[in-house]
């Protein structure tokens, strides 16, 4: 059976998704704002905007910078969206356009009930509960997100991959196979964008005499991205008689597949956000995928029956060197 045949009605899988990632966060943004701006006039010029640990309010603002939070927070949900939905437009299949969906839409209607619950509770000048407020948006949010799952279609499992004809070994025959995998230069960009965006954040925060908090902050973006870029973003992979070994070029994390735990050795397509949502060290039900990007993949099923997914420009050498050494331990 074609893969077209077995991917839901194409239609639909857009209508749903935008409804789902579009629709619903921009709704709940737009009724948040509503409430805030209804409930402008009875407010104090300053309100709570933060509580501590003990649910005491410890931090007070303009009530124009929840309208504007919930403004952004909001862009930044449909931003997440956005970026799934050109390959979702173009065909691409994958369950993972339906978590997007479902937590977009969720996100979204946490964060709009959130922050409209706490300008609308302070009309008065009253002080609202945290933890009450917290509690009823989760409670909104399962509630939205539970019903754009399944409001969203299923799309069937991939397609298996093609098995490759394991390499001929003599007996007495050592081989070794190294590999350094990086992922693709448009997120490398995106990375290097962003530390830079953070190390020009702190110094002129330092240099302009900006609060601790705030040059705190941004050294924790550039600590947080560095991290992510050297366990991420590039592995060294070795395949021997041992096995499979992949690990992230600052050492962790990393994964080791004997070869007498390998069942299936397979060479497959991977879509990296209809498969796995994204980029990067990802999991799914009863599999681990480190997708650096969208294309062929070495997929490694265990006797657990757990799949190991790498993404690889030529997967098809480290499979039939791995088919070669599982057939002669089998032996």
């Amino acid at each position: 059976m074609s893969t077209t045949d077995r991917t839901p009605n194409p239609v639909r899988r857009r209508r749903a998704f935008i409804a789902a990632g579009f629709v619903v966060p921009a709704l709940a943004v737009f009724a948040a704002i509503v409430v805030q701006v209804i409930a402008l006039p009875n407010l104090p010029a300053e309100i709570a905007v933060h509580w501590n640990a003990s649910g005491d309010a410890d931090r007070w603002a303009a009530p124009w910078t929840m309208i504007l939070a919930t403004a952004l927070t909001g862009a930044l949900a449909i931003g997440f969206a956005a970026a799934s939905y050109a390959p979702l437009r173009d065909g691409t299949p994958g369950g993972a356009f339906r978590w997007v969906g479902a937590t977009t839409a969720a996100l979204a209607t946490f964060l709009a009930a959130l922050f409209g619950g706490i300008v609308w509770t302070q009309r008065g000048g009253g002080t609202p509960s945290s933890l009450t407020l917290v509690g009823a948006s989760l409670a909104v949010a399962v509630i939205v997100g539970t019903i754009a799952w399944f409001a969203q279609p299923t799309d069937p499992e991939p397609e298996p991959g093609d098995r490759v004809a394991p390499l001929e070994i003599t007996s007495g025959q050592r081989t070794l196979w190294l590999h350094t995998e990086v992922v693709s230069r448009v997120i490398l960009g995106l990375a290097a964008f962003v530390v830079g965006l953070a190390v020009l954040t702190a110094a002129l925060g330092w240099a302009g005499d900006a609060s601790t908090g705030s040059v705190i902050g941004s050294l924790t973006i550039i600590v947080i991205a560095v991290a992510a870029i050297v366990t991420t973003f590039a592995f060294h992979l070795r395949v021997d008689d041992a096995g499979l070994t992949v690990r992230a070029i600052a050492g962790l994390p990393r994964w080791r597949i004997p070869v007498e735990e390998i069942t299936d050795v397979q060479v497959i397509h991977v879509r990296a956000i209809g498969d796995f949502g994204g980029y990067g060290v990802r999991w799914r039900p009863g599999k681990i995928g480190v997708i650096l990007k969208s294309g062929p993949a070495l997929a490694v099923t265990r006797r657990s029956g757990r799949t190991f997914v790498v993404t690889l420009d030529d997967p098809a050498t480290p499979a039939a060197l791995l088919g070669a050494f599982a057939l002669r331990d089998a032996t």
